[in-house]
């Protein structure tokens, strides 16, 4: 952390383009984010009234008033996510809000922004994706920098125009309860974050806007669906590492023909697999139409990095799951009643290299998925 006057304190992307956080003249949790060898800069300014107090703590900062808290820290480099790494922050809602969504005011300096909605019926079924946490997010591009790059230009850190991504974020209560947070470009130079009206009436808080979190498992959909047969749990042959944290929940693609629900949970590697403490969900209705489901943990199981198999169940024989055959080893199965989630199974091969779409949410030990990326 640098600090830069007495009210604003920056961090450092490993391009060293500055991430400062604050004002110069009184504590506010304003943004002011470069990029480009200092070509391009985002300012971000919250549009809430109050006094804010400042806390320090290693690498975070934390701005409260009587009605926010905000947090902020710099994240490193995720590989094939953040080529330069980013910065987190939370939101916190101390009491209910007297409308339903944040503003923040924006100041672009030679980028230009652009919404990511969800995708249509059509553009899926062109074979287009766009994951959840990208879904109603903020992209900044610099209005002419992308295609052809120069040596200068590598130097700096463009290698496209996109400067800056702005995710979805995910509200949560007191309780664990969450509905996501939709971004929505406004008049020029506003930005609002959403959230849903009943979320807020019924909530616990105080409420938490934080970052998606970390995943995973396999994200991609899968290009072929597979008809599942009832009351048999089936995974990946190949294991994903898990990331030490906490376990949020469990995400599939599939599609039913009459009504069904499936569970999802996760085993380790040892013969036999054994699940792992915790780490089941509650039962999911299945989609009438191809898409994500989300299932959350009962109880949300504390994981550490080890190898482990995503599996799922469902209750009966109209589903069915997407899939890639791109694995390494075959996947495999295991009779077993929906429902209950044994101590160990015993895995039988399936003979095809398939790879489920189906992932694991978690909130890391360490740090989050950074909600503002450099790229």
């Amino acid at each position: 952390m640098e600090i830069i006057s007495s009210k604003e304190f920056g961090y450092r992307s490993t391009l060293n383009d500055l991430m400062k956080v604050g004002d110069k003249t009184s504590f506010k949790p304003n943004l002011s984010l470069s990029r480009f060898g200092g070509d391009s800069r985002l300012d971000i300014i919250p549009q809430v009234l109050g006094d804010f107090s400042l806390t320090l703590s290693g690498d975070v900062i934390t701005l409260s008033s009587s009605a926010f808290g905000f947090g902020f820290k710099p994240t490193p480099v995720e590989a094939g996510f953040s080529q330069f790494g980013g910065l987190d922050f939370e939101i916190v809602l101390k009491k209910r809000p007297p409308v339903n969504y944040i503003s923040f005011g924006y100041i672009p300096t030679k980028l230009t922004p652009y919404h990511q909605p969800a995708l249509t019926a059509q553009e899926i079924a062109m074979g287009a994706r766009r994951p959840d946490h990208v879904v109603n997010s903020i992209v900044w591009n610099h209005p002419t920098k992308g295609g052809l790059v120069t040596p200068d230009d590598v130097a700096k850190g463009i290698t496209t125009g996109k400067a800056f991504h702005l995710y979805r974020m995910k509200l949560v209560d007191f309780l664990g309860n969450w509905t996501w947070a939709n971004w929505t470009l406004e008049s020029a130079g506003e930005i609002r974050l959403w959230a849903d009206s009943a979320f807020l009436a019924t909530a616990v808080y105080p409420i938490t806007i934080k970052p998606l979190g970390d995943t995973f498992g396999y994200t991609s959909i899968g290009g072929t669906g597979a008809s599942i047969t009832e009351n048999y749990i089936l995974s990946h042959g190949d294991s994903y590492l898990a990331i030490a944290g906490t376990g949020n929940s469990m995400t599939m693609y599939g599609i039913r023909s009459s009504a069904i629900n499936a569970q999802m949970a996760l085993y380790d590697t040892a013969t036999p697999s054994a699940l792992i403490t915790n780490a089941k969900t509650g039962s999911v209705a299945v989609p009438a139409v191809a898409g994500w489901f989300t299932a959350n943990f009962t109880i949300e199981p504390t994981l550490t990095a080890i190898q482990v198999y995503l599996v799922f169940n469902f209750s009966g024989a109209t589903g069915s799951a997407y899939y890639d055959a791109t694995g390494t080893n075959n996947y495999w199965y295991a009779a077993q009643t929906f429902g209950t989630w044994p101590a160990t199974v015993t895995r039988t091969s399936g003979g095809s290299k398939y790879q489920w779409s189906i992932y694991c949410t978690v909130t890391p030990g360490a740090a989050f998925i950074p909600q503002i990326i450099m790229m």
